[in-house]
């Protein structure tokens, strides 16, 4: 992982914190006495810990620094006070969803352990990298599990069941990692996706996430039920809990999701830049030349273009959702006024 990447990635990780420490600063002292350890999920994370920084002592510091700040946020969100609150309040439950959904699988994936994994276990190299999915099965995939966990009956199980939060912590972490996976994916084209379909993937999810948060946020009426089972925290009704949760799913994931495009872009140009210096000494021919320059600036075009597509249509769609979410709520008489909300 570059400098660039990782102070992108820094960035995000300061975000978090900072939304961490305005968790600790509302919740109550004492809930962060609870630990809900569970001796299997500790030592799964410890183990594979200890065995990739066996394999890991040649890889760069920002790739060590990235597989341990991965495992860090799936501990967080399984392991931490955070993982106790969540059942009692959907908007912390947003926070989880967001560490196993994207910023562990992001830096997980962005420290590419395989090699050292195996190293860590004693196995020679792997002599091809298994397919799992082309990048549409990877964002559908992505996309669609958000979806079926934000299906009320989905979430209420998930809520009241352990098996069901079992469940829907994988689902939500194997997702982020076969999309993460793929949208990383170091191989240049055709073995690996093109730049405007890594583009692509991440319009998709920044859509997807920016449609189901608005939704969630200006809804007219609670669709968690189980939160208030559970018996809801910190003072703050299931309708309200839920505004945070949206406005949490379609802020700060989605931003997440932008930092990834950021690398992504990042990526793209450092390999277009090496591949236009090896070009220029192995080719002689002027016309030749000339003419692979005028094709990368096209794809830079089509690239920026394609980029600034998403950018707009996110916001077309942020627009247009606030819309209909507004005159619904107005026409069906919210507990709490449109206006009031945060």
């Amino acid at each position: 992982m570059s400098r660039t990447e990782s102070l992108c990635w820094s960035g995000g990780l300061a975000g978090l914190a900072l939304a961490g420490w305005l968790i600790a600063v509302a919740a109550p002292a004492s809930v962060w006495a609870r630990w809900p350890l569970a001796a299997p999920v500790t030592l799964a994370l410890i183990l594979v810990a200890a065995v990739y920084l066996r394999g890991a002592r040649a890889e760069p510091a920002g790739r060590r620094s990235a597989f341990l700040g991965g495992l860090a946020a799936v501990f967080l969100a399984l392991q931490s006070p955070l993982a106790a609150m969540a059942p009692h309040s959907f908007a912390i439950d947003a926070v989880v969803q967001m560490l196993l959904r994207t910023v562990a699988p992001a830096l997980l994936v962005l420290a590419a352990p395989v090699p050292a994994l195996r190293a860590g276990l004693g196995l020679p190299p792997a002599s091809r990298r298994w397919p799992l999915g082309g990048a549409t099965v990877a964002s559908l995939v992505f996309v669609g599990a958000a979806y079926f966990w934000a299906w009320p009956a989905a979430r209420d199980w998930a809520v009241l069941s352990a098996l069901g939060r079992a469940a829907m912590a994988g689902c939500f972490l194997g997702s982020g990692l076969l999309f993460f996976r793929t949208l990383f994916d170091l191989r240049p084209e055709p073995a690996g996706p093109g730049i405007g379909t890594r583009l692509l993937m991440v319009w998709g999810a920044e859509l997807g996430n920016v449609v189901l948060g608005y939704f969630l946020t200006y809804v007219s009426v609670p669709l968690y039920p189980a939160y208030a089972a559970r018996g809801l925290w910190f003072g703050v009704s299931g309708f309200t809990n839920q505004i945070y949760g949206g406005q949490t799913w379609w802020l700060c994931d989605t931003a997440a999701i932008g930092l990834a495009a950021m690398v992504v872009i990042f990526r793209w140009a450092r390999d277009e830049d090496r591949l236009r210096g090896r070009r220029h000494w192995l080719e002689h021919d002027p016309a030749t030349r000339q003419a692979r320059q005028r094709a990368a600036n096209r794809r830079v075009v089509f690239g920026l273009l394609g980029f600034v597509t998403m950018i707009l249509g996110v916001i077309g769609a942020s627009v247009a959702v606030y819309e209909v979410g507004y005159h619904r709520a107005v026409g069906h008489g919210p507990t709490v006024s449109v206006n009031q909300i945060p």
